[in-house]
């Protein structure tokens, strides 16, 4: 590259060549991937509903959901993770209209609203207009639950509750199954008021959520990976939007999105991930 400047901060190769300086320059991971403090604005989109967005595994696929009428919206994306790129190809009905992830392989989905936790199956894995309910649970907390998220082996699950402003925790003794969920604790909102979503990065070794008074998106380390009961660090960034609803990640933790009701748009950052020293 011809300057230092021009280095890529996401992707980056494992030497670099950089002809102003005449030297090489080397990075071998991306040090601050899902560092929300490095998050620029890259580009914004129209929001088909404003309650929870959610990418499938590969980020060929994206979904949004919310009300009037209650359902989830789900689109191809060409380029992975690229929101530009999207087409709409189908909708399904959904009785709870908020939050929204899904297990490993897509062959479940899960959805939020008032102090229900939902479960779908879904005959074809990351197609909603296969999904059917198959059971849904209380929380045994007073509504509105608002997101939800599971770790990476599907034995512990939490979702924000606007009401209470907080996180609560769940163990599930069968992987992914809500039914065999038991609540284990309850920590107060990252943010300052009403937490609309919960997520965690790629390892648990971070969580994140984001709240509407005012419009935060805040991050924690977790000592122990997905153990909320382990939080510090906590940090937070303003919202572009002023009242976030939803936040995802791409697989690498480079790209961050919120989804805003303020302006009923989905906001894309850039994580400035990689750092570069010279070879």
């Amino acid at each position: 590259v011809a300057t230092f400047g021009d280095l890529p901060t996401i992707d980056p190769p494992q030497i670099a060549y950089v002809q102003d300086q005449d030297q090489y320059f080397h990075s071998n991971n991306l040090t601050n991937a899902f560092d929300i403090k490095e998050a620029t604005v890259q580009n914004t989109f129209s929001a088909n509903k404003t309650a929870g967005l959610a990418f499938n595994n590969d980020g060929s696929k994206f979904y949004e959901i919310g009300f009037n009428p209650d359902e989830l919206i789900e689109s191809t994306l060409s380029n992975p993770f690229d929101i530009s790129t999207r087409t709409v190809v189908g909708s399904f009905a959904v009785d709870g209209p908020r939050g929204l992830t899904f297990n490993n392989d897509g062959s479940r989905m899960y959805t939020v609203d008032t102090d229900q936790i939902y479960q779908y199956l879904l005959s074809t894995n990351f197609d909603v207009t296969t999904a059917s309910l198959d059971t849904q649970i209380s929380s045994g907390q007073n509504p509105t639950l608002s997101g939800i998220a599971f770790s990476n082996d599907g034995t512990i699950m939490v979702t924000s509750n606007i009401s209470v402003d907080g996180i609560i925790q769940f163990l599930l003794s069968t992987p992914f199954d809500i039914t065999t969920a038991t609540k284990d604790t309850f920590i107060g909102t990252l943010t300052n008021d009403e937490p609309r979503d919960v997520e965690f990065n790629d390892d648990g070794s971070k969580l994140f959520s984001c709240g509407r008074k005012p419009g935060e998106i805040a991050q924690a380390d977790l000592t122990t990976p997905f153990d909320i009961n382990t939080v510090t660090n906590t940090e937070v960034i303003s919202s572009v939007d002023g009242a976030p609803t939803s936040i995802e990640f791409d697989n690498q933790g480079t790209k961050m999105f919120e989804l805003g009701s303020g302006n009923n748009v989905i906001t894309e950052y850039e994580i400035q991930a990689a750092q570069y020293e010279k070879f």
